[in-house]
């Protein structure tokens, strides 16, 4: 079993051709720098998205605690 699968391995290692029409260009300095542009406004719009929703999240906090007081002084007033 084991000289099978090394077999097949090394067919299919032998198979694989090495001058493969395989070309890789790195990317070229404007493609970066329009990336990095674009990371930049999707991080500002996080930013503000999240300081958006810190200040809806204060002011539900804020309202739980006044009913809270309130609901409190019902029971003291029961």
């Amino acid at each position: 079993m084991k000289i099978s699968v090394s077999f097949t391995l090394w067919l299919l290692l032998g198979s694989v051709s090495t001058s493969e029409n395989v070309e890789i260009q790195p990317a070229s300095p404007p493609d970066v720098y329009v990336e990095l542009r674009e990371l930049k406004a999707s991080l500002a719009q996080l930013k503000a998205d999240m300081t958006t929703d810190q200040a809806e999240l204060k002011a539900e906090v804020d309202r739980q605690k006044t009913e809270v007081d309130r609901l409190k002084q019902q029971l003291q007033g029961n």
